[in-house]
């Protein structure tokens, strides 16, 4: 199992996003989404996956690309070379999903008369584009780039423009902000470092970070839910340049993965996210004295 499987099993539930996962010879790892052969476009046709490969060689920034006009798949890739694939994805209205629905059933051979392909913008695909890539690569990309790097055609940018103008003005009009990024830095040397008084202040002198991280998800249980699966991901990495064996952290990621998913509410994922710092910045910690 990858050691992001948490992270994108929580983009299936809350977007019904399916998420393959290949080896850089290109075995596939991880299925998280597809339960039925049926429905499995990449199983029932392995040049799918070819062409996503071959496409991803060609840039090395997050992929969004569209079959058709009407089906979109996202990828990108982490250090060990590990492809991750999103999709399919319907981008298109009702009467154009029926007629798209045939041709993509023929082209790679479903037999699934009813396909579970959900339906998002091209917007939205690259929101969670950009939160997986920060993710599973610390890449600070933003949507608009996304769109640039993958020549997104008139038409889909301009499906996306007013997405983007909407978003902007929601963003000024509830004073949202992002986190800088010399915070952040901050931050994560402070692991690297083992440097345990950064993180000695109680943890809710920390709450309002909340309100300056950009809106991951509808709803404030997801949005923290997602912080904490990003922060814990990123402290993890952040042990291992630290001197921290990667098994080690993997191990301890895991762990608390499994605690994420049993915090029912706020105050519970607060409590975790210190306790995640706690861990590994003590960890790093007891490295360097050693």
């Amino acid at each position: 199992m990858s050691q992001y499987s948490f992270w994108f099993e929580r983009l299936f539930v809350n977007k019904r996003l399916s998420i393959h996962i290949y080896d850089n010879e290109g075995n596939l790892l991880e299925s998280i989404g597809m339960k039925e052969r049926d429905d499995d476009p990449f199983l029932l046709d392995p040049l799918l996956y070819e062409r996503i490969r071959e496409r991803k060689k060609l840039q090395n920034e997050p992929l969004l690309m569209t079959e058709d006009e009407w089906v979109a798949y996202i990828a990108l890739e982490d250090r060990d070379k590990n492809l991750y694939i999103g999709g399919p994805v319907n981008i298109t209205t009702d009467t154009e999903q029926r007629n798209g629905i045939y041709y993509y059933r023929k082209k790679h051979h479903l037999t699934q008369r009813y396909l579970n392909i959900p339906r998002m913008t091209v917007l939205e695909l690259a929101n969670i584009l950009s939160m997986s890539a920060y993710v599973i690569c610390g890449q600070k990309i933003e949507e608009t780039e996304i769109l640039g790097f993958n020549q997104i055609t008139s038409i889909e940018k301009t499906k996306t423009e007013s997405e983007l103008t909407n978003y902007r003005f929601d963003s000024s009009e509830k004073e949202r902000k992002h986190v800088e990024y010399e915070y952040e830095q901050e931050y994560l040397d402070a692991i690297r470092k083992g440097d345990i008084a950064y993180f000695e202040a109680p943890v809710f002198d920390k709450l309002h970070l909340t309100d300056e991280i950009g809106k991951l998800a509808e709803g404030s249980m997801k949005q923290l839910e997602y912080m904490v699966a990003a922060g814990l991901t990123l402290a993890s990495r952040a042990a291992i340049e630290g001197g921290v064996s990667p098994q080690q952290a993997y191990t301890v990621s895991d762990v608390f993965f499994q605690k994420l998913e049993k915090c029912r509410t706020q105050v519970e994922m607060f409590k975790l996210h210190a306790e995640i710092e706690r861990e590994y910045v003590s960890m790093v910690s007891y490295k360097i004295l050693k």
